[in-house]
C-alpha cells in the first residue's frame, strides 16, 4: 500500500478515535464534587472506564476521562497547557518524555501487565496449541500490521523477536500465513469470530471483550516467548502517573493508589489484565520498565558519514542505503538517500548519483502525520554530529546536487540494457513491518543493483534466500541475484538462479526465460579453484547458525570468499548463536577463503589454529593437516599472530565467544586484521560497529572502544590514506588520555606513515 495513503488512514483513525472516544469517555456532570481529569491509552478504555465509575462512587467525585491513541495523548501532554491530572497507558517512550520535560509529578507506577495471547475462533479448529503453529503450513492468521501501536506493529516485532530467540524463520512464515487484514488494531477478533482466520495474535484484555464470549478460545503464549520483547519493545506492562501541578492532587494520589489498591485488583482482572504483584505477572518481570528507544538509526548514518570521511565509499553508500530500508521510515531517509548520492559521485558513478538525488526530490518531503517526528520518542541523547534537518533542506541540497554534478560516470551499456528490459519497482518498507522481514533485504538488495553496486547487491539478495527464509519474495530476489551475477560477468552463476525460477508459472519464471535469452551463452564455467577445495554445504535453516552457514556458502558460490570469510568469523563469534559442532568447520572454510584470496599463509595459519583449538574435531583436524601439506613448502610458515594462541588460556579464549555485540564485532575485526584482509574495507566497516552501533548507549563498550578506533587507524594506514589515520589516531589520543591504546595512537603519530 502506498506510504501516503497509509498515513491519512492512520490520520483518519487516529482523528475518528479520539472524537469518538471523547464523546462517549467524558463522564457525565455532577455538580458540586471534584473533577479529575484522566487520560488514557485507547486499549485501556473498557477497564478505565469500569474503574472510573467505582472510583467515583467510592470518593463522590467526577472523573472526566478521555482514551485514544497513546502517543497521541503524551504528544498533547506535552504541549498542553492543560494538561490531565493523571495520564494511563502501556510503558512506551512518552514516560521518559513526560519526564525529561518536568511534567511527572509521580510515577510511572505499573499497575498490571497485558501479554499477548492467541485467539482462535470456538473449538480451536486448526489445532493451534503455541506460537510456533502460527507459522504452520496452511494456517490462516488475521494481522492489522498498519494499525497503531499496540495491537499493529508490535504484535510483528514479538513475532520476530520469538523468531530470533526460538524459532529461526517464524516471522517470515507467519507472514505469509497472514491474511484477513483489518486497518484498526481492535477489530481483530472479527475475522477470528467469524471464522475467517484461524487465529489472531491480540492483547490479553480484548479476549475479556462481551462480543468475544463464548465465540473464541484462548490460548496463552508462554512467559519465556513474551520475554523476547524485551530487546524490542514493552508494550506489554501497563502503567499511570501523576502529572504535574494537578488541579486535585489528592484525588489523583488515591487515583493512583487504587489503581493497585482495593478497586484495581477487582477491576483490572475482569478485563483481562494480569496484577502487578500477581505471580504470573512477576512471571514476565524482566518486561516492567519504561521503554527507551535508541536511536539506531542515527548511529548508522553517523557510521555512514565516517566510513565516507575514511573513503571507504562502497561500505558508506551500503551504510546510507541500509539505514533507509532496515530501520526506516525515520528521519534520516532524506539525508541517507541524498549521501548515497554524494558516495555514487566520489566513486565515479554521477548518472547513478543523480538518480539518487532525483530520488529525494520526488519522494520528499513525505505528506501526512509522521510518527518519527512525536516528540514523544525523543528520549536518548544525540547521535553526535547528526542534525535532524527538515525533509525539505535535503531537497533543495538534492537540487543544488543535481544542478552543480559535472556528469561524470556513467552504467554500462549492459547494466542500461537489463534495467530497461526489466522495470525495478520500488516497495516502501513500512515502520510496522518486523525489523528481519525479508522485505528489508530485498529492498535494499534491489536499490544496490540499480545503484551499480552489484557485489552489496548480491549479499543482500542473498540473505533473502538464506537467512530470511522462507521470505514471500524469495522468487523475486533470486531473479535479481540472477541479473547481479550476469552484470558481474558470472553467466553461468546467473543462469543457474534463472533457470531455477522456470518451473513455475508466475512473472519471475517469465522474466528468467526472458533474461536467459538475453544473456546469451552461459556455457562458461564460474568456479572459484583453489588447491584445496571447499568442501560442499548443504543448505540448512533449522537453527540461526546454520543459516550463516547456508548464507556463507551462498556467498562462496557467487564468488564472494572475502565475505564467505566474514559468514565464517560471525559463526565463530557467535553473531548467529553459539557454533557448537559447526566451529572447526568455520575455521576450516576460512581457511579455503584465505586460498581463494591468495593469503596461502593465512590459510596454513587458519589450520594450525584448528587443530590447537579443536583437536577432537578429527574429521576437520585432519582435513587442516592435509590441506596445509598441498600448500608449496615456502607456505608452510604460519604468521606472527598465531604464536599469541599457543597456551590453553589463550586456545580456550579464542574458541569461547564474547557475550557482548561489540566484543563478538571487535573478535571478528581480528581475524581480518590479523591475517592482514583489509579489501572492500570489510575490517574497517567491522571497527566501526564497535565504535558505534553495537551499543548505541556509548558506555558498555568504552573499554574496548579507544583500541578498536586505533585499529581503525592502523588498517587507514595500511590502506593508504593517511589522513583519515591521523584523524583516527588523534582522537584516541584526545579523547582517551587514560586508555593503553592512547599510547598507541600516540606513537603511530609521531612515527607517521613509516
Amino acid at each position: 500500500m502506498d506510504r501516503r495513503v497509509v498515513h491519512r488512514i492512520d490520520n483518519l483513525l487516529v482523528l475518528g478515535g479520539v472524537v469518538a472516544l471523547i464523546i462517549v469517555g467524558v463522564a457525565a456532570v455532577k455538580p458540586g464534587r471534584p473533577v479529575l481529569t484522566v487520560w488514557s491509552c485507547g486499549s485501556n478504555y473498557e477497564s478505565i472506564s469500569d474503574f472510573a465509575r467505582q472510583f467515583e462512587a467510592k470518593y463522590h467525585c467526577r472523573v472526566r476521562y478521555t482514551a485514544a491513541p497513546v502517543q497521541y495523548l503524551l504528544e498533547n501532554a506535552l504541549d498542553s497547557p492543560n494538561p490531565p491530572d493523571v495520564m494511563v497507558g502501556r510503558a512506551g517512550p512518552g514516560w521518559e518524555a513526560l519526564r525529561q520535560a518536568g511534567k511527572l509529578a509521580k510515577g510511572p507506577v505499573f499497575f498490571g501487565m497485558d501479554p499477548y495471547t492467541i485467539v482462535t475462533p470456538r473449538d480451536n479448529p486448526a489445532g493451534i496449541a503455541s506460537i510456533e503453529d502460527l507459522g504452520r503450513p496452511g494456517v490462516r492468521v488475521a494481522a492489522s500490521p498498519q494499525a497503531m501501536r499496540p495491537r499493529g506493529k508490535c504484535i510483528g516485532h514479538l513475532m520476530w523477536a520469538v523468531s530470533d530467540k526460538f524459532f529461526p524463520g517464524l516471522d517470515e512464515r507467519w507472514e505469509n500465513n497472514s491474511q484477513g487484514y483489518v486497518q484498526c488494531g481492535r477489530k481483530l477478533l472479527d475475522p477470528v469470530i467469524a471464522r475467517e482466520v484461524d487465529a489472531a495474535v491480540v492483547p490479553r484484555c480484548m479476549t475479556s471483550w462481551p462480543s468475544a464470549e463464548g465465540k473464541i478460545e484462548v490460548i496463552p503464549i508462554k512467559p519465556e516467548h513474551l520475554l523476547s520483547l524485551k530487546k524490542c519493545r514493552a508494550t506489554i506492562p501497563q502503567c499511570c502517573a501523576i502529572l504535574t501541578s494537578p488541579r486535585q492532587p489528592e484525588l489523583a494520589e488515591r487515583f493512583i493508589e487504587e489503581m493497585t489498591g482495593e478497586i484495581g485488583t477487582r477491576v483490572f482482572p475482569e478485563h483481562g489484565y494480569l496484577p502487578i504483584n500477581s505471580p504470573q505477572a512477576q512471571e514476565l518481570k524482566p518486561l516492567i520498565m519504561v521503554f527507551k528507544p535508541k536511536d539506531i538509526a542515527g548511529w548508522q548514518t553517523h557510521m555512514g558519514h565516517g566510513l565516507y570521511e575514511d573513503g571507504a565509499l562502497y561500505p558508506a553508500l551500503r551504510r546510507f542505503l541500509h539505514v533507509i530500508h532496515t530501520f526506516g521510515p525515520t528521519h534520516y531517509d532524506a539525508r541517507s538517500r541524498f549521501w548515497a548520492g554524494k558516495c555514487l559521485q566520489a566513486i565515479g558513478n554521477g548518472e547513478a548519483a543523480r538518480l539518487e538525488w532525483q530520488r529525494v526530490i520526488d519522494e520528499f518531503p513525505r505528506k501526512g502525520k509522521l510518527e518519527w517526528v512525536s516528540k514523544v520518542l525523543h528520549v536518548g541523547k544525540p547521535v553526535p554530529g547528526i542534525e535532524k534537518l527538515p525533509e525539505t533542506e535535503w531537497v533543495k541540497k538534492a537540487r543544488a546536487a543535481l544542478a552543480e554534478s559535472p556528469g561524470n560516470g556513467a552504467f554500462s551499456n549492459e547494466h542500461t540494457r537489463f534495467m530497461k528490459a526489466f522495470q525495478l519497482t520500488h516497495e516502501p518498507v513500512m515502520e510496522g513491518d518486523p525489523a528481519k522481514n525479508g522485505t528489508r533485504n530485498l529492498q535494499l538488495g534491489k536499490d544496490l543493483l540499480e545503484a551499480g553496486h552489484y557485489v552489496g547487491a548480491t549479499r543482500d539478495l542473498l540473505k533473502v534466500l538464506s537467512l530470511n527464509y522462507p521470505s514471500r519474495h524469495m522468487r523475486q530476489a533470486r531473479f535479481w541475484l540472477g541479473v547481479t551475477s550476469h552484470l558481474r560477468g558470472l553467466p553461468s552463476v546467473a543462469a543457474s538462479d534463472w533457470r531455477e525460477l522456470s518451473s513455475g508459472d508466475d512473472q519471475w519464471a517469465q522474466w528468467a526465460q526472458k533474461a536467459l535469452e538475453m544473456a546469451g551463452d552461459t556455457r562458461t564455467e564460474d568456479t572459484i579453484v583453489t588447491s584445496v577445495p571447499m568442501p560442499p554445504w548443504k543448505p540448512a535453516y533449522e537453527t540461526h547458525v546454520a543459516r550463516g552457514m547456508t548464507y556463507g556458502m551462498s556467498l562462496w558460490r557467487h564468488h564472494l570468499p572475502l565475505y564467505c570469510f566474514k559468514e565464517m568469523t560471525k559463526v565463530l563469534e557467535g553473531i548467529y548463536q553459539k557454533p557448537g559442532k559447526l566451529a572447526p568447520m568455520a575455521r576450516y572454510r576460512m581457511g579455503i577463503c584465505c586460498l581463494a584470496l591468495d593469503k596461502p599463509e593465512a590459510a596454513h595459519s587458519e589450520w594450525t589454529l584448528l587443530q590447537r583449538c579443536y583437536p577432537d574435531a578429527k574429521r576437520w583436524a585432519n582435513m587442516a593437516r592435509e590441506g596445509q601439506a598441498k600448500l608449496p613448502p615456502k607456505h608452510h610458515k604460519d604468521m606472527p599472530f598465531v604464536a599469541k594462541f599457543a597456551t590453553p588460556e589463550a586456545i580456550k579464549d579464542l574458541k569461547q565467544p564474547p557475550k557482548s555485540s561489540f566484543g563478538k564485532r571487535f573478535k571478528g575485526a581480528e581475524e581480518f586484521f590479523n591475517i592482514g584482509l583489509f579489501e572492500d574495507d570489510t575490517c574497517l566497516l567491522e571497527y566501526w560497529k564497535v565504535m558505534t552501533v553495537t551499543d548505541p548507549s556509548q558506555e558498555k563498550n568504552k573499554k574496548i572502544r579507544p583500541m578498536a578506533e586505533f585499529k581503525a587507524g592502523l588498517v587507514c594506514r595500511k590502506v593508504g590514506r593517511e589522513e583519515a589515520a591521523r584523524r583516527h589516531f588523534e582522537n584516541v589520543a584526545g579523547k582517551y588520555p587514560d586508555h593503553k591504546a592512547s599510547k598507541l595512537a600516540a606513537k603511530a603519530l609521531s612515527k607517521g606513515r613509516g
